[in-house]
């Protein structure tokens, strides 16, 4: 549900929300009225994404002492 510069316009999802639940569709009314602001939704699984990354980049930096030489193909 998006108000770009007039009428609020509506996707399917919308539209199966509505079905679904006509509570969802009044608060996303009401965001896209900017009534309401859009609800924080944490990400669960940051904090373990990040894990996993330092954890990559660290067996990355000590699988070789020297860093790789990247070069350009001529032509």
């Amino acid at each position: 549900m998006q108000n770009v510069d007039g009428p609020i316009t509506l996707s399917p999802s919308d539209l199966h929300d509505y079905v679904e639940c006509q509570r969802l569709t009044t608060l996303a009314l009401e965001v896209a009225r900017g009534e309401r602001a859009r609800p924080f939704l944490a990400d669960e699984h940051a904090a373990a994404r990040t894990r996993l990354q330092r954890r990559w980049c660290s067996s990355l930096s000590s699988s070789s002492s020297q860093p790789s030489k990247w070069s350009r193909p001529s032509g």
